[in-house]
């Protein structure tokens, strides 16, 4: 297996990003331990009765109409392709039949034409994103940001066994063809607390999107972390809203405990949440 810093491209290092290898034992990957502040304890003892759905905020929701609107955005096998080539986190194993999140409308190109709205008007636009997989989200925001952006990507590489080195090729690649565009990633849990230092070492960000680990204390601790490092006015975009069941509990509950104030519902193919 590469170590992280073999993911890292090496304009990544002008950024300072401290990176810390993930635990190898026997076979596999020893989960480390994570970084549970009181804050996500308190959320966790809650009773869900005390938890429930929150409003949604006008203003967030005129934003996701207005990026649904749009009328540029591509369609799933273009916005993986260069060249006419797909990119290395296009991956045909994951055309599963009776499931097209690969290839839905209402899912990458939203996200993209998400990206784009976000990013409007902004001079940098700096993204991290909890879940990598093998850079598919990475890729949409890559192509989307109209100016200069920077992409910070965490995942354990466990789910997609080379996910994070298949990330980093088509980060390359985009980054080649876009000198505007510059990436990190790096291998390691969300909750591990040196992985919390150093992703704080590089905040704020502009956008969060967590699609981590999906465990109700998991999910905690990267909302909990998210709206530390959030930029003022950025957004905190959580996949899977509709998808696993334990997302919306872990966004009820921190709402219940003031964490975020603003919250609205985008339909992508597996419900996306927006808050801030």
């Amino acid at each position: 297996m590469k170590s992280p810093i073999d993911l890292l491209p090496g304009a990544a290092r002008r950024f300072g990003h401290k990176v810390f290898s993930t635990i190898l034992a026997n076979r596999g990957i020893r989960l480390a331990p994570t970084l549970r502040s009181s804050e996500v304890q308190a959320a966790l003892a809650l009773d869900p009765s005390q938890a429930s759905r929150p409003p949604e905020n006008p203003a967030i929701a005129r934003l996701i109409a207005s990026a649904l609107a749009r009328t540029d955005k591509p369609a799933s096998r273009e916005l993986f392709q260069l060249d006419g080539k797909p990119l290395p986190c296009w991956q045909p194993d994951d055309l599963e039949p009776g499931d097209d999140w690969l290839t839905a409308e209402n899912y990458y190109p939203l996200y993209h034409a998400l990206f784009r709205t976000l990013a409007d008007g902004k001079a940098t636009t700096r993204m991290l994103e909890i879940g990598v997989r093998t850079g598919y989200m990475a890729a949409a925001f890559a192509k989307a940001a109209p100016a200069r952006c920077f992409y910070l990507g965490v995942d354990p590489n466990l789910y997609v066994g080379n996910g994070l080195a298949l990330a980093s090729a088509t980060l390359r690649l985009l980054r080649e063809h876009n000198s505007a565009f510059d990436f990190a990633l790096m291998q390691g849990y969300s909750g591990e607390a040196d992985m919390q230092d150093s992703i704080r070492h590089t905040a704020p960000f502009d956008i969060i999107h967590i699609d981590g680990d999906h465990t109700l204390n998991g999910k905690l601790i990267d909302l909990d972390l998210a709206r530390r490092i959030l930029a003022s006015g950025g957004f905190v975009l959580v996949d899977d809203f509709d998808h696993v069941g334990i997302v919306s509990q872990a966004i009820e509950r921190a709402f219940s405990l003031g964490w975020y104030r603003e919250f609205a519902y985008a339909p992508t193919k597996r419900g996306l949440a927006i808050l801030r």
